[in-house]
């Protein structure tokens, strides 16, 4: 019986493992492009510094910061300038904004 206890409560810790809740995206995040080119970025306009930190310290959550926080400066783009400890980035807006294209 103790083997069987010990055998559902390791099935209930791996479970729980694989459930991580992560950062969610906020609206229009996952639009935005990270990037390492400069090129792709040499027309846009900089609107600010992004930086990856979160408390999980998941790659994917902390890229996901750094577009919610991309967004939040009205960015698309994001050019990465450091990849890790913590991730760092520049947000660009490359596409005309919404306001500008309603008034052309």
């Amino acid at each position: 019986m103790p083997t069987l206890s010990l055998a559902a409560l390791s099935a209930l810790c791996l479970l729980a493992a694989g459930c991580v809740v992560s950062i969610p995206s906020a609206p229009g995040a996952e639009d935005v492009v990270l990037t390492h080119k400069e090129d792709d970025v040499a027309s846009c306009t900089v609107l600010g510094n992004v930086v990856g930190l979160t408390e999980s310290n998941y790659v994917r959550d902390e890229r996901r910061e750094m577009q919610n926080q991309a967004v939040g400066l009205g960015a698309d783009t994001v050019l990465l300038t450091k990849d890790r400890d913590p991730p760092k980035g520049t947000a660009y807006r490359c596409k005309p904004s919404a306001a500008a294209e309603a008034t052309h």
